[in-house]
């Protein structure tokens, strides 16, 4: 064990979809529950103190859980020497992470769990416990394929609470700015209306991006006029948007009207220490589609982290 160690983790392993234990369970007292995916490596690793660090400033409860599907543990590969030296006799790397974490936010409340299956199974089946989910992103391979590409994408539209995605080496800390994209759609609107409430609980800039692309080129009078009026209807957008995010936002908010595309605006707009929010889908088939592919390639390229919320959010 780990010398003057004075952890009090609660550890459980249980299969995805079973019945879960009574202290498994949201907690009845209303604190709020942030539940971060973890494998031992440096993108989970990043994740984990980003989590725990968002979690330590609004009082929440931290729960860390790997998801094992037979590969993950013959994988793993515990990084950092200050995690290294914390695995000792019967010490597992998810341990020596609480402690890890512990130790830097001693108050804070923390589980662990071990649940058996793909994050795709776990969070399928338990996918409404927490009130926000967070991952961390690589571009390696070993265990973090569990945490990256296609899996984040899919959790990302499958659970109904908010996913952040952390790209590795994300330092632990505030946002400098909330970034948030609409379209004026009922779950972009749920998006901004997470974006303003976490840009006022930490007291920082809200920033919402209306991007707008006429579906034609301006050739002629009418179509200059069509692409006027296209024009219009997403300043409009826009202006609703922010109207909407001062009901709940008492800071500074700004606001950016692009002719590009979605991905592209918000990238541009992010810089380093923003948090970029998103609505998992947006207006129609068609619109839904294209912000599909949008939220992917944030999650894919985004150098900070990135929140997809879905149209059902805890506003907490």
């Amino acid at each position: 064990m780990i010398a003057g160690a004075s952890v009090q983790v609660m550890s459980t392993r249980r299969v995805a979809g079973s019945r879960p234990a009574e202290h498994d369970r949201p907690p009845v007292s209303g604190r709020t529950r942030i539940t971060v995916g973890y494998a031992p490596t440096v993108a989970a690793h990043t994740a984990v103190f980003w989590a725990a660090e968002r979690a330590a400033r609004s009082g929440a409860e931290l729960r860390v859980v790997w998801c094992n599907d037979g590969r993950t543990e013959a994988d793993a590969q515990v990084v950092g020497n200050d995690l290294t030296a914390l695995v000792e006799g019967d010490v597992t790397p998810l341990q020596a992470m609480a402690e890890a974490v512990r130790r830097v936010h001693p108050a804070m409340p923390i589980s662990t769990e071990v649940l058996e299956g793909s994050p795709r199974d776990v969070f399928a089946a338990h996918g409404r416990e927490p009130d926000l989910l967070v991952v961390g992103r690589s571009r390696h391979g070993g265990p973090s394929r569990f945490w990256r590409g296609t899996t984040t994408q899919w959790l990302s539209r499958h659970t109904e609470c908010p996913v952040i995605m952390v790209p590795e080496h994300t330092a632990p800390a505030l946002p400098v700015r909330v970034v948030v994209g609409t379209d004026g759609s009922d779950t972009a609107m749920a998006a901004v209306d997470w974006a303003a409430r976490e840009a006022d609980r930490t007291g920082v800039e809200l920033m919402v991006v209306q991007a707008w692309q006429a579906p034609y080129r301006a050739v002629d009078p009418a179509s200059e006029q069509a692409h006027d009026i296209d024009e219009v209807a997403a300043a409009l957008s826009l202006e609703h948007a922010v109207e909407a995010a001062r009901d709940v936002c008492g800071g500074v908010i700004t606001s950016r009207l692009v002719e590009r595309t979605a991905a592209a605006s918000l990238l541009d707009a992010a810089m380093p220490g923003d948090l970029l929010v998103v609505g998992a889908s947006g207006h129609g088939a068609v619109s839904s589609a294209l912000l599909g592919s949008t939220v992917n390639r944030l999650l894919d390229e985004a150098t900070v982290p990135v929140a997809v919320v879905g149209r059902r959010h805890d506003a907490r």
